[in-house]
């Protein structure tokens, strides 16, 4: 039985078949359907509604994030701040002295915060013990530290100058900052016509 030549490609082709073997292959891979893990496979939403979701979710959690710093500030800052101010106007200067101090550990046995006794005279003779938080920094017995007090209310006392703001008030004010910027931000990412509007 003589070999005959396939009609695609031109090849003696055995067996007398329509086409040869290889082309065979070819046509059977053309028709052959698309793998199930190909046609079942989820595609990613790219638009409609699960592109309108995912701006709600970023929208809704920069708003969170500006709110949080709105209420930080104006729930802890501002009256820290005026309560400052007012101990500032009417307040003295005096050196205090450390005459206890007490160390807390972690777990790695390090230093985490140190809190001190402090005591100083007031101008009017009275001498005043309060304590103190001074974090991570390490004192000793007898060491000076600046005190700042109400010369009418020794006990409304703390640290530092007369009229410095104290730290952790200025901690509250940058985190309020910084979560009102970081909403900011976030909603100039997902909504760039914003930034357009700022330029206007």
């Amino acid at each position: 039985m003589a070999d005959i030549s396939c009609p695609r490609c031109g090849q003696p082709n055995e067996k007398e078949r329509e086409v040869c073997w290889a082309c065979c292959q070819l046509i059977s891979a053309e028709k052959r359907p698309a793998s199930q893990e190909s046609v079942s496979r989820p595609q990613p939403v790219s638009g409609g509604l699960g592109g309108l979701l995912d701006l709600l979710g970023w929208g809704s959690l920069g708003i969170l994030s500006i709110v949080l710093g709105v209420f930080l500030i104006y729930r802890f800052y501002i009256p820290s701040r005026d309560a400052a101010r007012a101990l500032a106007a009417q307040s003295a200067q005096a050196e205090g002295t450390i005459v206890g101090v007490k160390r807390y550990h972690g777990r790695s046995n390090a230093v985490t915060h140190v809190m001190v006794k402090i005591l100083f005279t007031a101008e009017s003779g009275r001498q005043v013990t309060f304590d103190a938080d001074l974090g991570r920094q390490e004192v000793g017995a007898d060491s000076k530290l600046p005190v700042r007090y109400d010369p009418r209310l020794p006990k409304n006392c703390g640290l530092g100058q007369a009229g410095e703001a104290s730290l952790a008030t200025m901690n509250v004010l940058l985190f309020g900052c910084g979560f009102i910027l970081a909403g900011v931000l976030l909603w100039l990412w997902k909504f760039p016509f914003l930034s357009t509007l700022w330029r206007r």
